[in-house]
């Protein structure tokens, strides 16, 4: 993206405001945060699911049942809306989103399938998201390379409340992000009209202008509404306030907390299921999303966001159980990339290990005080967001495990051979695994099969499984 190379700065006492029209070109990376709409409402002028309401008025009342539900509004894209023109009250056409899978993914995440108390919208019965979360009004901020210019060159998208979306740029390879998350400024856009309502310029924040943060009220104007601030020629970091003492937490408290997610399975069994040498605690970044978001067992055990990285044993601390499995679930497979095994993701060419991820939550139970999964902090009512997302207030620090005891072996025991003389085609023979874990297995020459026995002493998941590498990925295996 290349910016004017001249812009007059307006000194107005002590600060003042900055932006340059962008000419934006194929292959720039742009940020841009603003409602999400489908291009068959803006075309139709009104939303499908309110009539009486102007699409480019206001957005904010598009349901997410109406946007994330119905086939019409779905098959026919979707594009992130520039600022509301203060002369006419209508929004600007904004950029073109050439992934519409990501922003359903993203979307449903954050919806929630809540019916509303007023009864002015449906219910989104795609969502997921935690009860309290919007049931109007999709916002986010979307990363992506443009790979058109549209008919405005890559200059101007259009008039504000224009019904065409020919004009906007189309945005590929793409992120959906939460809202709150604040473009690099290096990368922001914006789309606003010119003084006179008659166009919507496509601007951008010069590279030594000041971003504020977005606000947190709706009524406010925005990072997509407001230029950039120029207010000296040197910025103050401000220090994050320390984090709290974790025996100062109570029912009721929030907690934002940015860490790996892994689920408790992987956890209590101390190495990962589909790499059984590698110690889950030592490297969740080794942790496949087809693990965590594919196999029932893992799922169905549920989460927690893990804390910092223990420097005296090199595992990383149990952090916050996660209450809502789906919400998580949602969340990871809209990040994640089914090009490296993830059946479930929805990515493309995203992640495939080592899911990272901001939460944010409310304490709802504090534990039973034990060294394990069960003793920490339970989160209700999550948000998952990008790990990008900074939290205000650092969490508490976490509690971390001690060692495990030297003998506890982390892989798995090979099957013993057959003593020398031993004839395991006409019997069984017998070999121990683990402790506890005993295996029968019978050679049966005739079909060229093996008929096996598992038994163990105890509660516990039992697998047996062939593999040339002692991953789980591309082996053969019954669980």
């Amino acid at each position: 993206m290349k910016a004017l190379q001249h812009a007059l700065l307006l000194l107005l006492s002590t600060h003042a405001t900055l932006t340059v029209t962008a000419d934006l070109m194929i292959g720039d990376q742009v940020c841009m945060t603003g409602f999400i709409m489908d291009t068959f409402c803006i075309e139709r002028g009104t939303l499908l699911d309110a009539p009486s309401v102007t699409t480019m008025k206001n957005p904010e009342l598009h349901s997410y049942h109406c946007l994330l539900d119905v086939g019409v509004c779905i098959n026919s894209g979707y594009q992130v809306l520039g600022s509301k023109d203060p002369m006419n009250g209508l929004h600007c056409p904004g950029l073109r989103i050439d992934d519409t899978d990501k922003v359903l993914a993203a979307g449903r995440a954050h919806g929630t399938t809540m019916d509303d108390p007023n009864q002015a919208f449906f219910a989104c019965s795609t969502c997921s998201g935690p009860d309290d979360n919007p049931i109007a009004g999709y916002k986010a901020t979307i990363i992506g390379t443009v790979s058109e210019l549209g008919d405005g060159m890559g200059r101007v998208t259009g008039a504000p409340g224009a019904d065409s979306v020919a004009g906007t740029p189309l945005l590929t390879n793409i992120q959906v992000l939460d809202s709150m998350v604040a473009c690099d400024p290096t990368i922001m856009v914006t789309v606003e009209a010119d003084a006179g309502g008659n166009e919507c310029l496509i601007r951008s924040a010069g590279d030594n202008d000041v971003v504020a943060p977005p606000p947190m009220m709706d009524d406010i104007p925005t990072v997509t509404d407001a230029t950039a601030a120029v207010v000296a020629t040197t910025t103050t970091t401000v220090a994050a306030p320390p984090p709290a003492d974790v025996s100062d937490l109570m029912v009721g408290d929030e907690i934002c907390i940015t860490g790996f997610i892994m689920d408790t399975f992987c956890i209590n069994r101390g190495t990962l299921l589909d790499a059984p040498s590698i110690v889950t605690l030592q490297n969740p970044d080794l942790h496949s999303y087809h693990c965590l978001l594919d196999v029932p067992v893992c799922v169905e055990s549920g989460y927690q966001v893990l804390g910092e990285k223990d420097p005296s044993t090199g595992e990383y601390c149990l952090g916050y159980r996660l209450e809502e499995t789906d919400t998580v679930v949602a969340s990871g497979r809209a990040a994640g990339s089914v090009e490296d095994g993830c059946t479930t993701c929805t990515g493309n060419g995203m992640g495939t290990k080592g899911y990272r991820a901001t939460v944010k939550g409310v304490i709802k139970d504090l534990g039973d005080g034990s060294q394990s999964v069960s003793g920490q902090p339970l989160l209700t009512n999550i948000q998952m967001l990008d790990a990008s997302v900074e939290c205000a207030t650092p969490a508490p620090k976490t509690v971390c495990l001690e060692p495990p005891p030297a003998e506890i072996t982390t892989t798995p025991a090979a099957i013993n051979p057959p003593i020398e003389g031993e004839d395991c085609s006409s019997d069984f023979c017998e070999t121990t695994l683990t402790e506890g874990y005993t295996l029968k297995y019978k050679i049966n020459e005739a079909d060229a099969t093996v008929t096996m026995e598992a038994t163990y002493k105890g509660e516990a998941w039992l697998g047996i499984a062939f593999s040339e590498d002692e991953r789980m990925g591309g082996s053969n295996g019954i669980l």
